[in-house]
């Protein structure tokens, strides 16, 4: 069975490469582009694992990572955290934590750190 992963991010441009480029890898995507279409996502079928923009209108990705950390049903799920600015992320421990993904990135690292994350 495909592992399935939930893209988040605002920008369509991100959402297509990164999803098709995962889908060559034979992974199954889903595509959100703020942290409300993901929390409902999330909600209808938890994904394998969350790859998350920081910023991102009505629910940013920080206040997504919060709820889900939360939240007994989603604390598990893995999140990669895709981001231009890493002064968005709020924590040093986090930073140590949290797999990221400086933007721009090159899709060979993408999916290097989505398999690593994965396992």
């Amino acid at each position: 069975m495909s592992q399935y992963i939930l893209v988040v991010d605002d920008d369509p441009a991100i959402l297509d490469i990164v999803c098709w480029t995962l889908e060559d890898e034979g992974f199954l995507t889903q595509r959100a582009q703020d942290g409300l279409e993901a929390l409902a996502a999330i909600r209808r079928t938890p994904p394998d694992l969350i790859l998350l923009d920081l910023r991102m209108p009505r629910l940013n990705g920080w206040e997504l990572f919060q709820i889900l950390a939360n939240d007994p049903h989603t604390h598990n799920i893995p999140v990669v955290i895709m981001t231009a600015d890493q002064s968005g992320i709020p924590s040093r421990q986090l930073r140590r934590t949290v797999p990221l993904l400086a933007k721009p990135f090159n899709l060979e690292d993408l999916v290097d750190t989505v398999s690593q994350a994965l396992n």
